[in-house]
């Protein structure tokens, strides 16, 4: 389940996901992406808390669909913070840099520890 965190704002879109995620959610938070880049005139800053994440229940193709529409919209991705507590999280930021990153298009994400929110928040307020 994807929550809009209450402290996104302007061009920062800050998501929670909780425990696990669906098909459906993977949907909806799409049309929120688009929502928010509407507002935001096509280019947006995203911090992704993942640290109540449960991802051993994530089954592998809502991971690769959520990947997938997030590859669509990298044109419009600026700084990308993902916040979580597990060597796979940093893990998967790693190998989403090695897709998504693009410094002439100036698409970066970074992780940071859960202990490290407010360099995230700093990170996408830019």
């Amino acid at each position: 389940m994807f929550k809009v965190m209450p402290e996104s704002g302007d061009r920062v879109l800050a998501v929670e996901v909780l425990r696990t995620y669906s098909k459906k959610d993977v949907e909806a938070f799409d049309q929120i992406l688009d929502q928010w880049l509407a507002q935001a005139g096509g280019r947006l800053n995203m911090l992704i808390r993942l640290d109540r994440l449960d991802l051993s229940k994530v089954p592998l193709e809502n991971y690769i669909e959520d990947c997938r529409r997030t590859l669509h919209r990298r044109d419009n991705l600026e700084r990308i913070a993902v916040v979580g507590d597990s060597q796979m999280a940093q893990s998967l930021v790693t190998m989403d840099n090695l897709i998504m990153a693009n410094a002439k298009r100036g698409i970066t994400e970074r992780y940071f520890n859960v202990e490290e929110l407010e360099l995230a928040w700093a990170f996408v307020r830019g």
